[in-house]
Order: C-alpha cells, then structure tokens, then sequence
C-alpha cells in the first residue's frame, strides 16, 4: 500500500511538473503568436526571463532570448540577459557580445545612475525606448543583480567574466578600470572601450594664448633693427594636428634705414609692423607633459616705415608682404590646460614688393606663447569612460 502511495505522489509530482514546463512553453508561444513589438513584448520577456531562472525552467531561456532578439536587436536588458545567462551556463563567449558594447554599458550606468537618484521614474516615462521599455528598478533589475552576485564568485578576479559579474551585481564604477588594468586581449569589449575613448580623444581642443618675444630681421634686412613682438593666439587642435589665428604686434624704433615715398627717400627710425596669419602645428613626438612641433605658417606681414607726421599729411608708407613661415617648437603641459610653447620661426617675406624699401632678407622670430588649451565637453566624456592615460 505504501509503494502504491509513493508511486501516486511521484507520478503526480511528475504531471504538475510537466503541466508547468507546458504552461511556460504556452507563454512563450501566445508571445510569439500575438506579433508584438518591441514596445509591447520587452518587458514581457524580462520578467519571463526572471520566471524561468526561479522556476529552474533555465532550458526555456535560449528560445525566449532568440525571440526577444528577434524582435529588440539592439536592446541593453537584452545584452544583459545574454551575457548573465552564459555566465550561469559557464558559456560566455565574445560572440554575444553587441559591437556597440559600450553604448549599452553606458545606457546600463545611466539606469543604475537614475535609480540612486530617485528620478528614475521620470526618465523612463521620457525615454521608455533607451530604457529598453523595461521598467528602472523592477523586478528585472534586482533579480540580474542577484544572478550576477550568485556567479561571480566560480570566476578568477583577473577574468573577463569576473569583470561582469561585478559590473551588473552593482559596482558600474569597475568594468571600465578592468579594461584598462588586464586589457581583456582580442575582446570586443576592449576593442570597443578603446575605440570609443579614440574617438573622443579626437575631439578638437580649443587653444587660446597670449604671445611674447622678439622680431630679428637678418642679411640686409637688419638695419631695420631687432624689435619687441606682442599677440594673441586662438584655434584649435585635433590629435596631432593644431590650426591657429595669429596677431602679433612689433613695435619700438628702429636704427636709421631708408625708406621711399614717391620720388623721394627718408631716412627714418620709424618703425611698426603687424602679421595676421593662419599658423599650424604638427606634433613630432608627444610626451606626458612636452611636445616638439613641427610649425608651419602662411600670412600677410607688414609695417609702417613713414609716418604721417614725417609727410605732414594724412598719407603714410608701409611696407607689406605675404608671409610663409616654418620652425619648431617645444610645448610643455601644466596640471590642467595651462601650457607654454617656444617657438622659432624663419618668415620668408618680400618686404621690396610695393617698393619702399630695397632690403631683402629673413627674418627670424622667437615666441613663447602661454596660455589654455582645453575641451570641456571631451574632459567629462574621458572622465565618464574613466580613462586613466592622457
């Protein structure tokens, strides 16, 4: 009689079994039938994929994970299922990792971020469809965190899938210091923060300096005498790559030269000249804090030989030039964006062109620049990546 009771208790612990496994499997078919959207059927998915871990119905899992990416393809709760459940299954492997990996760890942080700060509701109702129409802080999330926390511990901590665990257990702050720390070679999770952090390192940088130094015309040019130089400096920089507007001022009288007005020639001391151009810069080798650079420029380059005063008219001579300029220079990075920059420049000029003056020759400029180059926006989105490098 007790055998009799044994086999009728097994035999309908057996049946309920199935009806359930059955019943699971309906509700994943009357998903499918209905044609849902991803609107629609995302968090329908989420919480079947919560049921079925509690459940212990984990071999449903692989068919409602291909349905749901059926329907969401790019979707962050849906990476997030895919990576904890091969993580259970000890099956992680790249190949379920999205190419658009830190995108959807970023969308992941932004959650987790909202939910600390208690507005999460709010930013849903906004933007259901970034949130992966899954509700912040329900059922889904806690119970991910749960499962990532139960596996983290069968990972070593230098692994990758270690790295994982601890990211959606709850520490966003980790993954991306695990990166740059242990590398994670030929992963996309790699590839993809290190493209992403290229990319914003690419953003331009925009510069900004005052200028200071000395004019020092050679070959017969030097008669016009050696004279104090002040400008401002402002543009940008891209990479290795810099473009700049220049104004530079000279100034102070010179030694006595010659100088034609008509038909007539004076000598004067008078002496103020100008440059307006475009400079560019191409950094040679790059260190943590100094720079060479390779410097190159094109402009017009002029000054004023006779003054009104010596014509006692409205009328004055001036001498200009186009300017074709090319050096080198050596920058050096303060904490923060403060930078100096020394520069020396040879400025191929033909001051003879308008027929003031009859002096040919080079001459060389010395500069030391300081000021601020800096992107605030390209800052906080280093700061956000984590980025440890410069």
């Amino acid at each position: 009689m007790k055998k009799i009771l044994c086999l009728l208790f097994l035999l309908n612990a057996t049946s309920v079994s199935l009806l359930a496994q059955e019943n699971s499997d309906i509700a994943l078919q009357e998903l499918m039938k209905n044609n849902y959207s991803c609107e629609n059927a995302s968090n329908k998915c989420a919480l079947l994929f919560v049921e079925y871990f509690q459940d212990g119905k984990i071999d449903l899992i692989p068919d409602l994970i291909d349905y749901w990416e059926s329907i969401c393809r790019n979707n962050e709760a849906l990476q997030r299922a895919k990576i904890l459940y091969a993580l259970n299954q000890n099956q992680y492997k790249d190949v379920i990792i999205r190419i658009n990996i830190i995108d959807l760890i970023l969308n992941y942080q932004n959650r987790e971020q909202s939910f600390k700060d208690g507005d999460y509701r709010e930013k849903y109702q906004k933007d259901r469809e970034y949130f992966s129409y899954v509700p912040i802080g329900e059922d889904f999330d806690k119970y991910t965190k749960t499962l990532a926390g139960k596996n983290i511990n069968k990972y070593p901590k230098k692994s990758i899938e270690y790295a994982w665990c601890e990211f959606y257990s709850g520490q966003t702050d980790s993954l991306f210091y695990r990166i740059q720390k242990f590398k994670y070679p030929d992963s996309k999770l790699t590839y993809g923060y290190y493209d992403h952090v290229n990319r914003i390192k690419t953003m331009i940088d925009w510069n900004w300096a005052i200028s200071t130094g000395v004019w020092i015309p050679m070959g017969e040019m030097a008669a016009l005498g050696v004279h104090p130089e002040l400008g401002v400096v402002f543009g940008g920089k891209g990479g290795r790559l810099s473009c700049d507007f220049d104004l530079s001022i000279r100034f102070l009288n010179s030694s006595h030269y010659d100088a034609k007005w008509g038909d007539s020639i004076y000598n004067t001391n008078h002496f103020f000249g100008a440059y307006i151009g475009l400079d560019f810069g191409w950094d040679l080798y790059r260190g943590k804090q100094n720079n060479l650079v390779l410097l190159g420029g094109i402009g017009w380059d002029g000054f004023e030989a006779i003054s009104s005063e010596m014509l006692n008219s409205s009328d004055y001579a001036f001498v200009s030039s186009y300017n074709f300029n090319f050096g080198v220079g050596f920058m050096h990075r303060f904490n923060g964006s403060a930078y100096m920059n020394i520069q020396l420049k040879c400025n191929i000029v033909n001051y003879t062109m308008n027929n003031v003056i009859d002096y040919k020759g080079v001459p060389i400029t010395v500069k030391v620049l300081f000021g601020s180059i800096s992107n605030p926006m390209k800052r906080s989105l280093l700061k956000r990546m984590e980025y440890l490098g410069k």
